[in-house]
């Protein structure tokens, strides 16, 4: 096959600032595209030129960055508008036997119903409208965009809750969710594991890392002589903040800032690991979690991210709001328990199991419609 990925935003950014990267090979739509050139498959990925990497790198397969427009109203970190996209989809739509897009409600995935409707997937992960001007933009696309458009195009959403909320305003919505992959050839996983958890995220306010730093204080005067330690993994604007507070904490000797990590060390860090902490306020699909999964090591998460049913059903961590000590001892006299039962849902949670699923489920609709 053919393939086509649309995704114009290939990595989160904080108050519509794109934050400048050396390579997007780390992303997980690149991830989904070798997934399916490893599977045979030629494909081609379109994303926004505004997150096109400060240094040129080769690729293993096509990207085209296309160019923005209409920017102080269609913001590239939230709404993009590609420019020539409809130009281009005109001309070479048809040439593609499969084209995967982010979003119901996005410009590009209007685009590609309108052109290309017979080979059009949508792979959908929100699961409530979009708070932007008291949500009325979201209400509208949803419920006369949505129902328009998008009729009898297929709707393959990340999760349960994006599916139960999509499948009000589209009439193709599988019922099997497919949730991101992960590249099994960069991430392995590890039964030993040292006296340390892991928090692996940007520093910025929606991830609210002052409240796992703040828990895992009270969890390490408990256990003061057992030298625990945590590791963050990131960087961002509320680093200076964070280390102020471990200083302020007095538990720097055990909190170890590492900044940004390639996937190697990250995956490192993480298998050695006793757990993946998440206090997020917002995030939905977080690729941090099927990554910890994949690597052996359990989550302790509030509720708030979408995998955290799945998380619970498969025994693979604790999901709890307002999470603390208690869950944390949890996390270390369960981790046998729960770090097994990662290591079994490794090949589920494959980006090439990811792409099979996509295909599986684009074959068996084309049959029926």
């Amino acid at each position: 096959m053919n393939i086509l990925l649309i995704n114009p935003i290939l990595y989160s950014s904080e108050n519509y600032v794109i934050p400048k990267v050396v390579s997007i090979k780390d992303c997980m739509i690149y991830s989904l595209a070798l997934a399916f050139k490893s599977l045979g498959h030629t494909v081609t990925i379109i994303a926004a030129e505004d997150y096109r990497p400060v240094k040129h790198e080769e690729y293993d397969l096509d990207i085209l960055f296309m160019k923005t427009g209409l920017k102080k109203i269609f913001y590239p970190s939230i709404f993009p508008y590609l420019i020539h996209l409809s130009e281009y989809l005109k001309k070479k739509g048809k040439s593609f036997d499969f084209i995967i897009t982010g979003e119901v409600f996005a410009f590009h995935s209007l685009l590609s119903a309108i052109f290309c409707k017979k080979n059009t997937v949508v792979w959908h992960e929100l699961n409530a409208h979009n708070r932007m001007f008291h949500k009325i933009p979201s209400k509208f696309w949803y419920n006369i965009i949505g129902r328009l458009f998008f009729r009898n195009v297929l709707i393959i959403p990340r999760s349960g809750p994006a599916y139960h909320f999509i499948r009000q305003f589209c009439n193709t919505v599988s019922s099997i969710p497919v949730d991101h992959g992960v590249n099994l050839k960069k991430f392995i996983f590890s039964k030993k594991k040292e006296k340390q958890f892991i928090v692996v995220a940007q520093l910025i306010k929606r991830k609210n890392i002052d409240y796992v730093i703040r828990q895992f204080s009270g969890f390490i005067q408990k256990y003061s002589q057992e030298n625990y330690r945590l590791i963050i993994a990131g960087k961002g604007p509320e680093e200076e903040y964070l280390k102020a507070l471990v200083k302020e904490l007095n538990i720097e000797p055990v909190v170890h800032f590492t900044g940004f990590l390639n996937h190697y060390e990250l995956n490192k860090q993480i298998a050695q690991s006793i757990a993946t902490l998440i206090a997020t306020t917002k995030d939905l699909n977080m690729v941090s979690i099927p990554e910890s999964i994949v690597s052996g090591t359990p989550i302790l998460s509030n509720t708030v991210p979408a995998l955290s049913s799945y998380i619970v059903e498969n025994g693979l961590g604790i999901c709890k709001d307002n999470w603390g000590i208690e869950e944390l001892e949890q996390m270390v006299k369960r981790l046998p328990e729960f770090s097994g039962n990662c290591i079994q849902k490794r090949v589920e949670l494959s980006s090439e199991n990811s792409a099979k699923k996509m295909l599986d489920l684009f074959e068996e609709f084309k049959e029926n419609y």
